[in-house]
């Protein structure tokens, strides 16, 4: 335990090393708060919540869609280039430990930018939350699951760096913006919202929403079933395709 603790401390510093995925990670979500809070902040949207309101969880689903599919694919491609996946190999410690660390820093950044996040916005805006706290932290674990599985199997599709940076940051920034967190859905046209339906980052950002106004998770069912069924195909590529050594 104490050097996968170890591990663990390593990769969080490597990982706060980062310019571009601090940025993303703890910055860009604050500045979107503040830019769309600022222009569009005190809308009313219904039951006496303002847009600023529901946002908060838009900028959950991007935090972790970003956490998800470019920071895992990119770290996994950068260390089986760089021949320290295959290390790990000769190392005392089981396989599933460097896996659990990775997935553990993730985790621990989305906690951090979510805290950030929440208190700029009370500090700034006020921000408020009427929904049940179980119920939508289950449906973040849920989400969190599925778009850190995606990433594994991006980066175990991936042959290179630029490739897994490329695959990465393609598919985040076509869910980022199709799937109502950086534009309302709303605002689309009718034809563009029936096509983001499949999106699957637009249900976890739909259904994050109404659950942060008090909606209940039972309404939600198929959106859940989808999220989960993306998380067991993701997985199951991710271990049919990932590779402790560079081909």
């Amino acid at each position: 335990m104490k050097s996968i603790a170890r591990m663990f401390w390593a990769e969080i510093l490597l990982f706060l090393r980062e310019p571009f995925a601090m940025f993303f990670t703890l910055l860009f979500p604050v500045i979107l708060l503040l830019l769309f809070g600022s222009v569009y902040g005190h809308y009313d949207m219904h039951n006496g919540f303002r847009f600023i309101d529901i946002y908060i969880p838009s900028l959950f689903a991007m935090v972790m869609a970003n956490l998800g599919l470019i920071s895992i694919p990119i770290t996994l491609a950068e260390y089986r280039e760089r021949g320290i996946l295959k290390h790990y190999q000769v190392t005392p410690l089981p396989r599933f430990a460097f896996l659990t660390v990775q997935v553990a820093v993730q985790i621990f950044m989305f906690l951090i930018s979510a805290v950030l996040i929440l208190i700029v916005g009370k500090m700034v805006f006020n921000i408020h939350y009427g929904g049940n706290i179980f119920a939508t932290s289950l449906f973040l674990l849920l989400s969190m699951a599925m778009l850190y599985a995606v990433g594994f199997a991006v980066g175990g599709l991936a042959s290179t760096i630029r490739t897994a940076q490329t695959a990465g940051m393609a598919i985040f920034f076509i869910m980022f913006f199709s799937s109502g967190a950086a534009i309302p859905r709303s605002e689309f046209p009718k034809w563009l919202q029936h096509v983001t339906d499949y999106i699957p980052l637009a249900h976890v950002v739909d259904v994050l929403e109404d659950l942060w106004v008090g909606k209940s998770l039972a309404h939600y069912m198929g959106s859940i079933a989808l999220v989960f069924a993306i998380l067991v195909a993701a997985l199951i590529v991710a271990k049919w395709k990932f590779r402790w050594e560079s081909s």
